[in-house]
Parts: C-alpha cells; sequence; structure tokens
C-alpha cells in the first residue's frame, strides 16, 4: 500500500502543519492556491541576502490516485480523488520535514532543497523550465 495510504488528515490540517514548519525557517511569505474551493498549492518565499525567491510547491494528487487504483494492497474504498489530495499533502510534509532535517544539520542549505521550485518566470519552476527545454545545460560532455 502506499505510504501513508489510510490517512484521515483533510489537505486544509495538513497545510497548516506544513505552513507551521515553512515558518521556523527564512521565510518572507506563505501564499495558499485554491481551485474550487480546494487547496491546491503552496508559494512561500525565502530571504537571501537583499532579495526575495518564491518557491512553488504543487500537490500532483492525480498519479497518486493512479497508484492507489493500481496498487492491489490499497483497498479500493480508498481509492478515491478525496483520499488521494489527503495522502498527497501528508506525502509533501513528510518530504518538507525530511528536507529541513538535513537544512537544520547544515547538510544542505535550504533554497539548494527548494531550487527546483524556483518560479523564474510566472507560473514556470525552475524545473519546469530546464524540462521545456529537454535540460540542455545539464547533459554531460563526455568528448
Amino acid at each position: 500500500m502506499i505510504y501513508m495510504g489510510t490517512t484521515k488528515i483533510e489537505p486544509d490540517k495538513t497545510v497548516a502543519e506544513i505552513m507551521k514548519v515553512l515558518s521556523n525557517q527564512k521565510i518572507r511569505r506563505i501564499m495558499t492556491s485554491y481551485e474550487n474551493g480546494e487547496i491546491v498549492g503552496l508559494k512561500f518565499s525565502i530571504i537571501h541576502g537583499d532579495d526575495e525567491l518564491p518557491f512553488e510547491l504543487p500537490v500532483r494528487w492525480k498519479p497518486v490516485l493512479s497508484f492507489m487504483q493500481l496498487d492491489r494492497n490499497t483497498p479500493s474504498r480508498l481509492c478515491t480523488p478525496a483520499q488521494a489530495k489527503r495522502v498527497a499533502w501528508r506525502l509533501i510534509l513528510r518530504w518538507i520535514e525530511a528536507q529541513l532535517a538535513l537544512v537544520e544539520i547544515n547538510m544542505a542549505d535550504i533554497k539548494e532543497i527548494f531550487m527546483p521550485y524556483l518560479i523564474v518566470s510566472e507560473g514556470v519552476t525552475l524545473y519546469k523550465q530546464l524540462e521545456n527545454k529537454q535540460f540542455p545545460s545539464l547533459v554531460a560532455n563526455n568528448k
């Protein structure tokens, strides 16, 4: 069964927990995004010198639902969009907690952790920008 697949914690509660975890860092602002009354994303900014770096954490629940539907160990009663959203948000919370544990002990920098989610242009993260260009500058030069 998918990790955290039986959670009963609603996304709004999980987002509040994420915001609490992030607020212990050098966060300037945190903003939630909603569609049709449901929370669908989280944006925040980190202070870096005199600059404010904006980040966006998407929560992709549809792949979670697809996995749950294909997983023989996940009961069919749990294979719903609502449950997939609960699971997706809990997974994001746990990922953030693990990443910030690395920051706390100086194994990583907070900007390094969230770099793929840096907003480089309106609605486009660094990862998406590189993906759209097929990662041109990241191809190893093996000549």
